[in-house]
């Protein structure tokens, strides 16, 4: 964050983290092995959320004067909880909507009832994680558009007393 500017490292961030949301969105129930299919894109969702937390935390806070810090800081975590609560409803809603539709089409007299449940999970969350997909992009698109805090500034913030600074 020293040496480059917020938008590009949370611009990356976003972009990372919506690839794995939709490299997850295409696995297929009983097929995947764990280390070729799941843990790259654990991996890369990892990178691409430290990439996107961090700078935009320090953008968050950039410019708020000490005095106001503890409100900053209280402001920015309830967004994050808000935030949070609102993808979660809205991605789980999808899953919900998709498992049920498609627990719908397999249900018969004669289906299996644990294949009916696995595959109508398996349908719910991979559209889950592919809607996720597209609107971490949609944030992405913002913080490319509008994210305009140099990394300049933000090693001019005011450091608390005591602390060093490393620029």
């Amino acid at each position: 964050i020293a040496r480059m500017d917020p938008r590009y490292l949370t611009g990356t961030g976003t972009l990372l983290a919506g690839f794995s949301l939709f490299m997850f969105s295409h696995l297929t129930p009983g097929q995947e092995n764990y280390w070729t299919d799941i843990a790259p894109f654990i991996v890369t969702m990892s990178i691409g959320m430290g990439l996107t937390f961090v700078p935009m935390t320090l953008v968050a806070l950039h410019g708020i004067p000490a005095s106001d810090a503890g409100i900053g800081s209280g402001v920015l975590n309830t967004m994050q909880q808000v935030g949070g609560a609102l993808g979660l409803a809205i991605l789980s809603t999808v899953a919900s909507h998709f498992i049920l539709e498609r627990a719908a089409e397999l249900g018969g007299p004669d289906a299996d009832p644990g294949e009916v449940a696995i595959l109508s999970f398996a349908e719910g969350a991979t559209t889950a994680f592919l809607v996720g997909a597209f609107m971490i992009w949609a944030a992405s698109a913002l913080v490319w558009a509008l994210l305009n805090v140099k990394h300049t500034e933000l090693a001019t913030d005011d450091a608390p007393e005591g602390a060093a600074v490393h620029v």
